[in-house]
């Protein structure tokens, strides 16, 4: 969710920016624009740019995008392999995170006799390793009134043939939770590497965008009036900045 207001409130801040950013100048045959639409557009040299929003909003959604839409292949091809390495990344983390789980549930079954290991929720996987045995887990909630908590003394059996294996459980299961946790540190780069690669997008389509003004050379025709008030054509000739030094 706050990854989707700090999108939101970008692209209402570049929406703005553009919104602010027209300008036009004439009287040395120089046209200047630099509000941009939300696709390509022309300016009246004949000079078509490229729409910052659309590249912002491509990065945002697919890292690479933006930068594939602007015609910068490299940056697409790093920003999309880092995306695809990731959520890779991701995946074998969480395959690795159950590899482990499945380790120290098996380890309980055959030191602490669970029945059925693999149906039991994450709360009573870290009670076992907190107890020797059921008996004493409910005896202890018994005697602090918490009989909700109880667990079913058959179908939630178990018994530690010693207390270092139930240490032992207790080190695998922590140590297997924090791989899980891991997956925080991907997401995050996920975020990062989408918000990087917009950020990079609308940096490319402004130096872009200058530079196609700055070496433009266009050629625009105008209508002076219409129908019966039409008095002739106007032409305009746009040269590079360069040129006009």
């Amino acid at each position: 969710m706050k990854t989707l207001i700090i999108i939101g409130a970008m692209c209402m801040l570049l929406s703005a920016q553009e919104a602010g950013l027209e300008e036009n100048k004439t009287g040395s045959g120089t046209y200047l624009q630099e509000n941009v639409s939300g696709s390509a557009w022309d300016d009246p040299a004949g000079i078509q740019y490229k729409s910052i929003s659309k590249a912002l909003l491509y990065s945002l959604v697919l890292p690479g995008a933006g930068e594939f839409y602007l015609g910068h292949p490299s940056y697409a091809k790093s920003f999309f392999a880092a995306e695809v390495s990731l959520w890779l990344g991701l995946w074998l983390n969480d395959q690795y995170y159950h590899h482990l789980r499945d380790e120290y549930i098996a380890y309980a079954a055959d030191h602490a006799g669970l029945s059925t290991p693999m149906n039991f929720d994450k709360q009573f996987l870290i009670d076992i390793g907190k107890y020797d045995d059921v008996y004493a887990f409910n005896e202890k909630r018994s005697n602090q009134r918490y009989f909700d908590e109880l667990y079913d003394e058959t179908s939630q059996y178990w018994n530690w043939d010693s207390k270092d294996n139930r240490y032992t459980y207790d080190r695998m299961r922590i140590d297997a939770t924090m791989v899980s946790n891991q997956k925080i540190y991907f997401y995050t780069a996920v975020v990062l590497n989408h918000l990087v690669s917009g950020i990079n997008a609308m940096r490319l389509a402004r130096r872009d965008n200058r530079e196609m003004k700055r070496n433009g050379l266009g050629l625009h025709f105008e209508a002076l009036g219409s129908g019966q008030n039409w008095h002739g054509l106007a032409v305009h000739l746009n040269f590079p900045l360069e040129m006009q030094k």
